[in-house]
């Protein structure tokens, strides 16, 4: 899962919210976390890492890295949680149906604000590229995607492949927005019950 489905899975706290997007920043034991950080930040990085697990082991993710190209493989991960991130967007009022995806959005930088003190630098600079330039939104339309899975291809070096990868989503498109709800349905169910 990339920002925006950890940002849905986590519980409706500002501490959940956050420590699920320092899951991607911070790392250490949850004994050694706890020397610096809030329990309930740690809680949420820990939270982060166990989706991460799920869903990287997961039929659905396995099955949809044999789609792409064998130059992309090695960034399935990333393209894959990117890809279920766009379907979480576009079916937004499916799967928040009382909370629009704008009102969400801002539900979200302003919960991170909470935690800012925590923050690494490199997660302050994500958070306040993700919030500028409106990631969420992006991830409405496979061009959209493109966009940030461009920029992200430029921001880290070795990264060069996943540019374009969003011609892979829509080549199968139908595929993809399968495993990706049947993704998303069964990490809901785990997580949010």
């Amino acid at each position: 899962m990339n920002f925006l489905a950890h940002f849905y899975l986590a519980d409706t706290t500002a501490a959940s919210r956050a420590g699920n997007f320092l899951g991607d920043f911070i790392s250490g034991t949850p004994d050694s976390m706890r020397a610096t950080l809030p329990d309930e930040l740690v809680d949420g990085i820990i939270m982060h890492r166990a989706i991460d697990a799920y869903t990287d082991t997961h039929p659905c993710f396995r099955e949809g890295k044999l789609l792409l190209p064998t130059k992309r493989r090695r960034f399935s991960g990333i393209i894959l949680d990117m890809f279920t991130d766009h379907f979480l967007a576009r079916d937004w009022a499916h799967y928040s149906p009382t909370l629009s995806l704008s009102d969400f959005r801002q539900e979200i930088y302003t919960d991170l604000q909470a935690y800012w003190e925590y923050f690494p630098e490199q997660a302050r600079n994500v958070a306040t590229w993700m919030c500028e330039d409106d990631w969420f939104s992006r991830y409405l339309t496979p061009s959209g995607l493109e966009r940030s899975l461009t920029g992200l291809s430029k921001r880290r070096k070795g990264f060069h492949p996943i540019a374009h990868s969003s011609e892979n989503l829509v080549q199968h498109y139908p595929l993809f927005e399968s495993l990706c709800q049947e993704l998303l349905s069964d990490a809901i169910t785990k997580y949010k019950g």
